[in-house]
């Protein structure tokens, strides 16, 4: 699914992460890695030993590279990083952008944080944020019951199955309230249908969870929540101990190039882990 994955690298150690995360996830016999280094263009030109030592830099990683990766080129560039990532990722046409953001800190507490930050809002391809070096073992996947949400679903899956991952398919059902203007004459009968109604779409959350964890196959496990969807959200990475999170965002927030979803940011800044973020084609976005 991924044939051709781009890894911008900003010379740390946890930026590498990607990079072998990213030889488990391409194919061995015909993926294409690209490993991009950007120089932050804070004034009007740089040293040619900056230069020398960025193009060092990236021929020693490509010396590291796993005997089976057939594929590979790295590229240096010099602008603002997180554009700069954006359009070489649709110039290059890549099926996959995979960074890394500094884990237990949160979005934007370092440099590549903020950059996978912005990145993430307007990336136009699937793209994974890694956050911790450990080994990704529990996946979770959200869904909501429309086919946008379950385009999250085969790149979800084919993650797990590369990093032999466990899979549990979520959904958060929020249910139906009583006005609070509803006279208190009709508020003891207008309460009963309420909780009818809740129990009623729990349970067909339930049953859709079910059907598609059957079409994908066996040993996926599911899980419905009440509301609200993202602390709901939040609160199951932690006590379940998720390692990735992957979920489809509805579009874009307003028409700035870095809006994006209103749930997907909140994941995003709320949640200690790695994400899997994958959007609508242009023509399926909700504004």
């Amino acid at each position: 699914m991924f044939q051709k994955i781009l890894i911008p690298l900003d010379g740390t150690a946890h930026a590498e992460h990607a990079f072998h995360l990213a030889q488990t996830l391409a194919p061995a016999d015909d993926g294409q890695l690209m490993l991009l280094h950007v120089l932050a263009q804070a004034r009007e030109s740089v040293s040619t030993h900056d230069l020398a030592t960025a193009h060092r830099y990236l021929s020693d990683l490509h010396r590291t590279a796993q005997p089976t990766t057939r594929k590979l080129c790295t590229q240096l560039a010099v602008g603002d990083v997180a554009s700069v990532i954006v359009d070489t990722a649709t110039q290059e046409n890549v099926d996959l952008l995979l960074m890394t953001a500094e884990g237990r800190l949160g979005f934007g507490r370092s440099i590549l944080g903020g950059v996978a930050e912005r990145v993430l809002r307007t990336a136009p391809c699937p793209m994974l944020v890694s956050r911790f070096p450990d080994k990704i073992q529990r996946v979770l996947i959200t869904l909501d019951g429309s086919h946008l949400a379950e385009q999250a679903l085969p790149l979800g899956l084919a993650v797990a199955q590369k990093l032999e991952a466990e899979v549990t398919l979520l959904q958060v059902e929020e249910g139906v309230k009583v006005a609070p203007s509803i006279a208190s004459k009709w508020l003891e009968r207008a309460e009963a249908a309420e909780e009818r109604i809740s129990e009623r779409l729990a349970t067909d959350a339930a049953t859709y969870l079910q059907q598609a964890a059957t079409k994908v196959g066996g040993g996926v496990k599911t899980a419905v929540l009440p509301g609200p969807v993202v602390s709901s959200i939040i609160s199951y990475i932690e006590t379940n101990h998720i390692d990735l999170v992957v979920m489809a965002t509805h579009g874009f927030a307003g028409l700035s190039r870095w809006d994006y979803g209103h749930v997907t940011e909140k994941i995003m800044r709320g949640a200690d882990t790695s994400l899997l973020i994958t959007r609508p084609a242009p023509h399926q976005r909700i504004a």
